[in-house]
């Protein structure tokens, strides 16, 4: 093995371990997510996370929403946001045609056009213009 793949191996993989670990255990829920499950709820509608997520992350995905009807991760179905596969699993597990979702997300290429190219309903969640989920949500649940 050669010096920097050996120095990579010995010293920089633990430190990048140990900074993973420390990011994934510091992981939460913003503040309007509890009012957002019961709201959607209470309207009788199913709730899903479909995600770009890298492998790491996708135990603490299923770990904060355990009461989710389907978590679909790109390292799972092998397609990422915007690539129509992981729009059509996400109708796949939720048991749905594409017009009966309405996807919500903080891209406009990945969140919005994508889900509106598959036949999705879409609605952007502009954070930096300081909307919230709720906003968001607002005429669905």
């Amino acid at each position: 093995m050669c010096t920097a793949a050996l120095r990579w191996k010995l010293h920089v993989m633990p430190e990048f371990r140990r900074e993973l670990d420390e990011e994934l255990a510091g992981l939460q829920l913003s503040d309007e997510v509890p009012t957002v499950i019961i709201k959607v709820r209470a309207a009788g509608l199913q709730l899903a996370v479909c995600s770009n997520l890298a492998f790491e992350y996708g135990g603490a995905a299923r770990q904060l929403l355990p009461d989710f009807d389907a978590h679909i991760l790109s390292f799972e179905v092998g397609a990422a946001k915007p690539d129509h596969r992981i729009y059509a699993a996400t109708c796949r597990m939720l048991h749905c045609a594409p017009r009966e979702v309405v996807f919500i997300g903080d891209s406009k290429r990945c969140d919005v056009h994508g889900p509106q190219g598959f036949g999705m309903q879409a609605r952007w969640l502009d954070r930096s213009g300081g909307e919230s989920l709720l906003d968001a949500l607002e005429g669905i649940a």
